[in-house]
């Protein structure tokens, strides 16, 4: 009899300790797939928070109290390739009173190109648009793209932009000239 229980207390105690260990394979895997969980979801959340700060760094740019920035004063864009700069323009104009938008005109020139020596470079990139119109609500302030296009064939060295608005037909923002550069490598 000392015996039957003997066995029956082995069988019992390798049972429960069957159980044990499946029970804590069981809560192993869960830890596992919360631990997951939460590291997906902070990278999901890093993702949304770069999609926020590409959407919001047209007002970062403006923050010091310019009327017209762009969103980089340097970029550099390898041979074929396509990039975009962005330019914000906030309208503060009280005058013609009655206005609630007002007629902007943002022009691009192209000055120049120089290689690594200063040496001038032809000029080989395009770039849209060289002169657009656009009406701006009081008070407001719009951004728009300025594309440029690299072509496979551009020399490598520093191209220079210069962006001027205009407002109702006259200089905007004191006639400012807003520059920037383009490195093809």
């Amino acid at each position: 009899m000392l015996m039957l229980m003997s066995r029956k207390a082995a069988i019992e105690l390798s049972v429960n300790f069957l159980v044990m260990t499946i029970i804590s394979i069981v809560v192993f895997g869960l830890g596992l797939v919360l631990a997951k969980n939460i590291f997906s979801g902070s990278t999901e959340l890093s993702d949304k928070a770069f999609e926020q700060l590409d959407q919001g760094i047209d007002k970062l740019a403006c923050a010091t109290g310019e009327r017209v920035c762009l969103s980089t004063k340097q970029k550099t864009v390898q041979r074929g390739e396509f990039s975009k700069i962005a330019l914000s323009v906030e309208n503060i104009l009280k005058e013609p009173a009655g206005n609630a938008k007002d007629a902007f005109q943002i022009t691009i020139s192209h000055p120049n190109a120089v290689d690594a020596g200063d040496r001038p470079i032809p000029d080989r990139l395009e770039w849209l648009p060289h002169q657009r119109m656009v009406e701006i609500p009081r008070q407001s302030t719009m951004t728009m793209g300025v594309g440029i296009n690299v072509p496979d064939d551009a020399a490598s060295g520093t191209y220079v932009f210069d962006a001027t608005v205009s407002a109702n037909g006259a200089p905007y923002h004191q006639g400012m000239l807003y520059r920037f550069y383009i490195s093809v490598p």
